[in-house]
């Protein structure tokens, strides 16, 4: 048999076993940008395969946060929060009171300062979905604040 004969032998064989290799896994990315913040993203890398999935969380380029996918909502916790104040300008100025706020309760009060990723949706089969967002309240005192809402990374 001639070599030019094997091609589309060859070529099938190829494309055969990507259709039944198992997924090495999938990726999926949203951001937005966040008045005072930057942009904030997320990465989903997802396995439908065994059900699993891994989040990160990034802020003006920092990650603040990765774990296992959950449906709800996760907040970061106060040293992430203290972190981001050092690295983001806008919320660097607001140290002092945070720090007397600490000094006072010993926790930042979600209504001054908090930051939370929000998922819904989530499902694995037949294929992998999830809708994400950014529920950001941002140094609110005496009503006024630096910011406060809910931005849409989007669904994969």
């Amino acid at each position: 048999m001639k070599s030019h004969h094997l091609f589309p032998v060859v070529l099938l064989l190829i494309y055969s076993s990507f259709l039944i290799s198992p997924s090495l896994g999938d990726m999926w990315e949203g951001c937005a940008t966040i008045p005072d913040l930057g942009d904030a993203c997320i990465v989903a890398e997802y396995e439908t395969a065994n059900l699993t999935a891994t989040i990160t969380f990034t802020i003006a380029g920092h990650q603040v946060l990765q774990q296992s996918l959950s449906a709800g909502s996760v907040c970061l916790d106060q040293d992430a929060l203290l972190l981001l104040m050092t690295e983001i300008p806008a919320l660097e100025e607001y140290a002092p009171e945070i720090k007397k706020i600490i000094s006072a309760g010993g926790l930042i009060p979600v209504d001054v300062f908090s930051i939370c990723l929000v998922t819904s949706g989530v499902t694995f089969t037949p294929s992998f979905n999830a809708c994400f967002a950014v529920d950001s309240t941002l140094m609110c005192f005496f009503d006024k604040c630096l910011y406060k809402g809910v931005n849409d990374l989007g669904c994969a």
